[in-house]
């Protein structure tokens, strides 16, 4: 019997940096070039999976979140998002900092500047920074 029971064969799927995904994930045929789902490995080693929204909806029988299409920084720590039924709204992430204190660092200007619009489901700052695009489409302010 194996000592390693409690390990898994992680070669099912290609395997990505989360570099090569930031850069690569508003391709039109990103899932074509990297495979579906992909894994992707942060620069301390932790992996995620992204799957396309397609094969989510197919394999959990439901439809995904609101999509974004466009970000805005404005002042402070508000986003502005434009979603792809055409609906704008902008949410201070001011209004997290208690809930969620690791967000404060957001009000470092260049490092608030420095958000990526992932895929249009999350904004991502680095390793523990990121919100998805769906707390802002039901929580934010209509513009």
């Amino acid at each position: 019997m194996s000592s390693k029971k409690n390990e898994y064969n992680r070669t099912w799927t290609p395997a990505i940096s989360a570099k090569e995904f930031a850069e690569h994930i508003e391709e039109e045929n990103f899932f074509l070039r990297y495979g579906n789902p992909v894994r992707i490995i942060t620069a301390d080693n932790h992996e995620l999976i992204c799957i396309a929204i397609e094969l989510y909806e197919r394999i959990f029988g439901m439809k995904m979140f609101h999509k974004a299409v466009k970000m805005e920084m404005k002042e402070g720590t508000v986003l502005e998002l434009t979603f792809q039924d055409g609906k704008v709204k902008q949410y201070d992430m001011s209004v997290l900092f208690s809930k969620y204190p690791q967000l404060t660092a957001l009000k470092d200007r260049n490092l608030f500047l420095s958000g990526q619009l992932m895929g249009g489901y999350g904004i991502v700052w680095n390793d523990e920074l990121d919100i998805e695009v769906e707390t802002i489409y039901e929580d934010g302010i209509s513009v």
